[in-house]
């Protein structure tokens, strides 16, 4: 009998270091499929629960990560957010094509996009939608909002509107190029940034060659025609 307790005892820690090293990944490849949920946008599924994709001028939010994996959509700021696109193309293209994670897993994100890194660079265009698709949390996960379909770009007259460089929440100094509506930039600062104070970089954008008008009720960039005593910026 004493033989036999003595043979189980020595067994038994083997026998929990066995299990211990069964388990799976905690993340897969930073696409947070450790459980039976990818992280796409759009519709899907979430841990004990579904996720539907967004309407009007949000997008879906994608569905979760499976219970073992890293959820790469949860967030508690809207800091926390920033626009990927979903599928391993080069160029924006439309709000369908485009998802929001957290911003610390990206770099595992592109690791199943190995070639996006060597994607040629786009042609600035000032009013390509895209430069107004902007990553937030809304109820604890990222989400894309299109500024083309907010008040931050609404106007009745070109009096409303201003020149912005991007749309993040400090301002660059005089990159990407955006038209806003002045007197919504509070609503730009809720959707973007972040419940702590931000410490922007002190610079002056100059919009040489750019104007801001409204066009179809929505603010938007006018190129000032090149002429020799203004010539267009290069």
């Amino acid at each position: 009998m004493r033989r036999t307790l003595l043979s189980f005892l020595v067994v038994l820690p083997f026998a929990v270091l066995s299990v211990g090293a069964c388990g799976g990944s905690a993340f897969d490849s930073g696409l947070g499929t450790g459980g039976t949920g990818t992280a796409v946008g759009g519709t899907g599924a979430t841990p004990g629960g579904s996720s539907n994709g967004g309407t009007g001028n949000v997008a879906g939010v994608g569905a979760s990560a499976g219970s073992a994996g890293a959820d790469i959509q949860a967030c508690t700021s809207n800091s926390d957010c920033e626009v990927q696109p979903v599928s391993c193309t080069c160029g924006t293209g439309p709000l369908s094509n485009l998802t929001a994670i957290n911003t610390k897993y990206v770099n595992q994100y592109y690791m199943r996009c190995p070639d996006l890194g060597s994607c040629p660079p786009a042609a600035f265009n000032p009013n390509d939608p895209a430069l107004y698709y902007v990553a937030t949390c809304q109820a604890g996960r990222c989400a894309v909002v299109d500024l083309g379909a907010t008040d931050v770009t609404e106007c009745k007259s070109a009096s409303d509107c201003s020149l912005r460089s991007g749309t993040g929440c400090c301002e660059g100094c005089g990159s990407d190029t955006a038209a806003l509506n002045t007197s919504k930039l509070s609503e730009l600062s809720k959707l973007v940034c972040g419940s702590e104070p931000v410490a922007c970089s002190a610079c002056a954008p100059v919009f040489s060659g750019y104007s801001a008008d409204c066009s179809n009720g929505r603010c938007s960039v006018l190129l000032t025609p090149c002429t020799t005593e203004h010539p267009c910026p290069l």
